[in-house]
């Protein structure tokens, strides 16, 4: 899996679109676990956070 913040989130949203909520939840997962390093506009906009 990569390690790459956006990559993961928006491959969690085509999970959720799929209605593959359990794929999704864990691409999620790894996109906040990975955003730690993100700056906080950018969790803001892709993670709903900061």
């Amino acid at each position: 899996m990569a390690n790459n913040s956006t990559i993961l989130y928006f491959t969690s949203m085509a999970y959720l679109m799929k209605k593959d909520t359990e794929n999704s939840r864990k691409f999620m997962e790894a996109a906040l676990n990975n955003a730690q390093d993100e700056t906080p506009f950018y969790k803001r906009i892709s993670m709903g956070t900061g």
